[in-house]
């Protein structure tokens, strides 16, 4: 009887376990489909971005980003990982690349320059990135040219063919997905670098992971 009592109890455990987890997905998923709703009324898309993180993942980020910008190269470089550490690699989020060039002109050369290499090998967007900040200059200066960037993908981004990227920059091929990015970001009102949002809600310091990742938690709640 006591047998019969401690199995029935375990399967009722596992039981409520199992529909607990089932409403949670449920639910997270359900917010997951009004986040691209409301991504979809206010024209934009994360179809032809590139994404850290699983597709399927409850929370969406948005940053829009200008390469040569130094807060941005910080977002990168100390935000960026707690965030892949807490939520992106768990599951929790997903995080999508909005180009912003706003610094000076090459900050679109280097933003169609990243463009081009995703089309080429999207997973190399992100080596792309971080050797790109490794090597960021002066906002000032003109740096981020056409022979320059060609230079650092073919020492830095394996697998991408940068005479590709040149003459993709040359015949403008990535133009427009640079300015769908900026109209994007001028919707949202974006007017700085970085601009992130949690579920198309704007995170007021983005330098501040905690307060991205505390954002990400009640996005879950």
């Amino acid at each position: 009887m006591s047998h019969t009592r401690t199995l029935f109890l375990a399967t009722l455990g596992a039981a409520i376990a199992l529909f607990t987890a089932i409403v949670t997905w449920d639910v997270l998923h359900q917010r997951g489909i009004r986040m691209q709703q409301s991504l979809a009324a206010k024209n934009l898309s994360v179809a032809d971005h590139p994404r850290l993180g699983s597709a399927g993942a409850p929370v969406t980020i948005l940053e829009f980003a200008d390469f040569k910008c130094t807060s941005c190269k910080y977002w990168q470089t100390h935000v960026l990982p707690v965030l892949w550490r807490d939520a992106i690699r768990p599951g929790k989020a997903k995080l999508y690349f909005f180009a912003f060039p706003i610094i000076n002109k090459d900050s679109f050369t280097a933003a169609e320059a990243a463009y081009s290499v995703y089309r080429q090998r999207p997973a190399a967007f992100w080596t792309f990135a971080d050797a790109l900040y490794r090597h960021q200059q002066a906002e000032a200066a003109i740096w981020a040219t056409p022979s320059f960037l060609a230079r650092l993908i073919a020492a830095d981004v394996p697998g991408v063919d940068a005479r590709q990227v040149l003459r993709d920059l040359a015949d403008g091929r990535e133009r427009t997905s640079v300015e769908r990015d900026l109209a994007a970001g001028e919707r949202l009102g974006v007017n700085a670098t970085p601009s992130v949002f949690v579920n198309g809600q704007p995170v007021p310091d983005p330098l501040d992971a905690s307060q991205i990742e505390s954002m990400i938690k009640a996005a879950m709640r």
